[in-house]
């Protein structure tokens, strides 16, 4: 769940010396324990659709491939 980050958490992304205009805190709950995490970045875009891990050859409008994949190999002729 994401909330806003507390003191502690905006002062400890200070000690970078970078601005973020973007800090988020979040909370998860998975396994034995809970974790807490915080995101400082440097901007945000939201992209809505349905966003594939994994090659998909065929995309319908609204979804696309994760930025990270590779386009597929080509053969050498």
């Amino acid at each position: 769940m994401f909330r806003e980050p507390t003191a502690e958490e905006r002062n400890l992304a200070g000690r970078t010396g970078e601005p973020f205009p973007v800090l988020v805190a979040f909370d998860a709950e998975g396994g034995a324990a809970s974790v807490s995490g915080l995101i400082a970045a440097g901007g945000l875009r939201i992209v809505r659709g349905t966003v594939f891990r994994y090659r998909r050859e065929v995309l319908e409008p609204g979804r696309r491939r994760a930025p990270w994949l590779a386009p597929p190999a080509t053969a050498a002729l």
